[in-house]
């Protein structure tokens, strides 16, 4: 029996979620869901290019509507206004388990309104923040995992609003804690627009406490892009992670050395998050509560800030993907 795969929303990521199904051995039939014939035509481009689907066939539709049958698992990698919608379609229908992208909602109401859906329904639902299961995430944990740490992150026009979530959710497995106490003292007043249409982005500061007393910080300067740069340190040692060059420098009483920290691309490891689900295994990925735990007081700190930037108190939404 072929597993039934839906990537619904097929934009630049959707699209790398799409690529990576072609490293699967088993028979697939993946259902590309969006409503631009354009992003369609592109997902399924881009699976062609490397070979397409070692067995199995590819369907792309406009709609959930169209899909001839109920998907196993759904990759839900829609705008994050959409996602709710989506969410509960893909459950009525009776999808059993999925993958979400991040930012996972704009509004705070919807994240409790999920975990209701999900529990009615006893739909598995993982988030695709990845960073704490990098392929050498246990190096650090056994570094620097068992004292107060301070994690900063920083570089300009690298999305402060739609990637911050990724470093929360980092810092929160190397401080064993998952309640941040955050604030947005630090953002720049106003918005600047984002990549996408429709949605905003901040800069400046966003910072953060365990009650252990670990400390995060993520800054984001406006301006071209020029990659994230990630400093953690404790007590006696400092380790410093390149992203573009995949690299991790460690300063430490034996002094200084430069190592490879791989962090594999999107369509590198989409494959294995399907492959382990389907074969019923946990995929390295947290769960919606965990995900949800660290989503909420970040987006309740960017509404908040919102609502001082506009004058509007009664600002529910806030429109970051």
């Amino acid at each position: 029996m072929r597993a039934r795969i839906a990537v619904v929303g097929v934009g630049n990521l959707g699209a790398r979620h799409l690529q990576s199904l072609a490293r699967l051995q088993g028979g697939l039939i993946v259902d590309v869901v969006d409503p631009s014939q354009a992003a369609r035509d592109r997902g399924v481009d881009l699976l062609a290019e490397i070979g397409g689907l070692k067995r199995g066939h590819v369907n792309a539709v406009a709609s959930l509507e169209r899909l001839s049958g109920t998907p196993d698992l759904a990759i839900v990698a829609t705008n994050s206004v959409e996602r709710s919608r989506v969410i509960g379609a893909l459950v009525e229908a009776g999808t059993p388990k999925m993958i979400l992208e991040k930012v996972l909602f704009t509004r705070l109401q919807e994240y409790d309104a999920a975990a209701s859906l999900f529990a009615k329904f006893g739909t598995q639902v993982w988030v695709n923040c990845g960073r704490r299961f990098a392929p050498r995430m246990n190096d650090l944990l056994a570094m620097a995992g068992s004292k107060p740490l301070n994690y900063r992150v920083d570089g300009a026009g690298w999305g402060l609003a739609c990637n911050v979530i990724h470093h929360l959710d980092e810092f929160a497995f190397l401080a064993g804690c998952d309640e941040i106490a955050l604030s947005g003292d630090k953002l720049d007043s106003g918005t600047i627009p984002s990549k996408r249409p429709g949605y905003i982005e901040f800069t400046g500061t966003l910072s953060g406490r365990t009650a252990s007393g670990s400390n995060f910080s993520a800054s984001c300067v406006a301006g071209d892009f020029t990659g994230r740069r990630v400093t953690i340190e404790a007590e006696d040692l400092e380790l410093k992670i390149s992203q573009s060059d995949q690299t991790l420098t460690v300063s430490d009483a034996q002094g200084v050395r430069t190592v490879p920290f791989p962090m594999p691309l999107q369509s590198e490891i989409t494959a294995q998050h399907v492959a382990d689900i389907l074969d019923g295994r946990q995929p390295a990925l947290p769960d919606y509560s965990t995900a949800a735990r660290l989503h909420r007081p970040m987006l309740n700190v960017f509404l908040s800030h919102l609502r001082r930037c506009t004058g509007n108190s009664a600002l529910d939404e806030c429109p970051i993907t």
